[in-house]
């Protein structure tokens, strides 16, 4: 079975398909989705703590992204422009 973390295998003709369990995705269920809940577990905040300086969370395909406040930028909202 080349599908991983759990994952199920359905052979498709000469091909396959894996069937992902709930946080990963991939063709092979090898990349971790990292929401903003789970990335702000990591970082030991709150999801609200997790983008700074008034930015929101959102998470979009298998990663999360911040939306800032007016004057500031950065993965996390961390600079001020």
């Amino acid at each position: 079975n080349p599908c991983q973390n759990g994952a199920e295998c359905e052979q498709i003709a000469n091909n396959f398909q894996c069937e992902c369990r709930s946080g990963w995705t991939g063709k092979l269920c090898d990349v971790q989705f990292v929401t903003c809940a789970t990335a702000a577990l990591q970082k030991g905040v709150t999801v609200q703590q997790l983008c700074r300086n008034g930015g929101t969370c959102h998470s979009t395909d298998n990663t999360h992204t911040c939306t800032c406040s007016p004057g500031y930028e950065g993965s996390y909202c961390e600079t001020e422009i």
